[in-house]
């Protein structure tokens, strides 16, 4: 039986990209890979169940949204309204690139493929996190790039989305193996007029990512 919790999460599901892809792979991509959800669950110690319910592209806004609206989990547009002081909605896109549910557990996954991490970013998605009102709900935070991320800058962080707490903090972390991606991706980026890339040049051109 679907959990209320994950009730809520589809409903604000509205990239096109997920129902675009749904409906050209078909049904199969209603569900994630039975290896993958099993290389999850033995990296966050939670057995995921094959129907997990999950999405990518997913806003945080959507889920502090249904977040806030626990234990009911019932997010509606005829709620009262609530104040925005702490700036926690911000009308942007600002998203995880994978959200798996089931039950009352949230896996989160970030991704990255051929850029490295960079503690700017991870301490904005950390400002994030730590906003999300977890307490009707069981949350993990999970890492996942061809290669572990390494002098990654935890302070911040959640307790929630630690592997082990401070002092000596660590975080959840799956391998990415991109079957078929290129060996030599490549990118475009704007340079200078000697072929240096830079934020402010004036030309542009094709770069090893």
């Amino acid at each position: 039986m679907t959990s209320r919790l994950v009730k809520a999460l589809a409903l604000f599901n509205r990239k096109e990209r997920f129902w675009l892809l749904s409906e050209a792979v078909g049904e199969a991509f209603q569900k994630l890979s039975p290896d993958y959800l099993a290389s999850l669950s033995k990296e966050i110690g939670v057995s995921i169940p094959e129907d997990a319910w999950w999405a990518f592209d997913y806003h945080f806004e959507w889920l502090y949204a249904v977040l806030f609206s626990s234990p009911a989990f019932n997010p509606s547009p005829g709620d009262a309204i609530k104040t925005n002081s702490e700036k926690l909605i911000r009308s942007n896109q600002e998203d995880m690139d994978l959200i798996v549910a089931f039950d009352d557990v949230i896996v989160i996954v970030e991704a990255k493929l051929s850029t490295s991490w960079s503690n700017k970013q991870t301490a904005s998605k950390a400002r994030r996190l730590s906003a999300l009102p977890t307490a009707h709900a069981r949350c993990f935070y999970v890492l996942t790039s061809p290669v572990r991320p390494t002098k990654l800058n935890m302070d911040g962080w959640p307790e929630w989305a630690l592997r082990t707490p401070l002092p000596h903090p660590s975080f959840y972390w799956l391998p990415l193996k991109p079957q078929g991606a290129p060996q030599k991706p490549l990118m475009v980026s704007k340079c200078d007029h000697e072929g240096n890339r830079s934020r402010e040049g004036t030309y542009w051109n094709v770069f090893d990512a």
